[in-house]
């Protein structure tokens, strides 16, 4: 059976689905974070996993929270990255993608992992994360990879 990516699904798909009805990772990032997101999405396809984020679903004129909402709540994990630049801005579509996935949380058992918070360099997690263990991806990037796929693969055993 060949696994379909959240960019296969339509609109439709995602409202008659399931929570978690696929191996999705939901990667939520700020636009200066960009390049980093890219990297950490590239090596997640390589070890055969289906990452995205809100680029690969949303279409022109379609509503984006919406599609958000959705594709989050249709997802096995969520993935926020956070640096230096970004976890001081406060006009990011980042915090919307957070919250809801937050609000996930609270709705699923808690021994279920769903958010794994990853820090891009030494700052600050967000209050509201801070109960979360996270991830450093620096000063080694394979170190806290390899951290990732752990997390992943024991919560999907």
């Amino acid at each position: 059976m060949t696994s379909k990516r959240v960019s296969d699904y339509t609109c439709s798909d995602y409202s008659t689905k399931p929570l978690f009805c696929g191996n999705f990772i939901f990667i939520s990032y700020d636009n200066i974070d960009a390049e980093s997101a890219k990297r950490l999405k590239a090596d997640l396809v390589s070890k055969g996993l289906n990452p995205w984020d809100a680029k690969d679903i949303i279409l022109p004129g379609q509503n984006w929270e919406d599609g958000i909402r959705r594709g989050i709540k249709n997802s096995s994990f969520f993935i926020p990255l956070f640096s230096s630049n970004s976890v001081n801005r406060t006009l990011s579509y980042m915090n919307k993608e957070l919250k809801y996935a937050l609000d996930i949380v609270y709705s699923i058992p808690e021994n279920r992992r769903f958010v794994i918070p990853v820090r891009l360099d030494d700052c600050q997690i967000p209050v509201k994360l801070r109960d979360i263990q996270y991830v450093n991806l620096f000063p080694d990037w394979n170190t806290g990879l390899n951290q990732i796929l752990k997390a992943i693969k024991t919560t999907q055993q």
